[in-house]
């Protein structure tokens, strides 16, 4: 990803440092407490990174950014998941061994009912980019 504005700037709103400004128009952010370091050249696995536009409206779309994935993973250095939080935005997480993803999908099916408005669920299922096949896989469990 070419960072187009090497600035950062928390927004006072959301409480999140805002680590990448894309040419492709999509904005990375990681929840930090305030005086957290941040190197741009990597991302951190235990961190829940909030990806969108920066309209910050249907921005889950960014997923369908050509090579946005991809680069994505080389930054995690491994496979991630992407979990659905509206269309407006998704959040990715480093995939590690402490991580169940079934836990993912039923928090994300529990915010799904009681915070998100119907016509703006993305997705009920958590999603897994595997890095070295450069693919998706969706994480469907009852």
């Amino acid at each position: 990803i070419a960072a187009a504005d090497e600035a950062m700037s928390i927004s006072q709103v959301s409480m999140q440092r805002e680590i990448e400004k894309t040419e492709e128009g999509c904005v990375l952010h990681e929840e930090l407490p305030e005086r957290s370091e941040v190197r741009k050249d990597r991302l951190y696995p235990q961190r829940l990174y909030v990806l969108t536009n920066h309209r910050k409206i249907d921005g889950a779309a960014v997923l369908l950014y050509p090579e946005l994935l991809k680069r994505l993973g080389e930054r995690f250095g491994g496979d991630f998941y992407v979990i659905p939080s509206s269309v407006h935005e998704v959040l990715l997480l480093k995939e590690n061994d402490r991580e169940n993803a079934e836990y993912l999908n039923r928090m994300v099916r529990e915010v799904n009912s009681r915070q998100v408005a119907p016509e703006e669920i993305l997705s009920n299922h958590v999603y897994r980019y595997f890095t070295e096949e450069e693919r998706v896989e969706g994480i469907f469990s009852e």
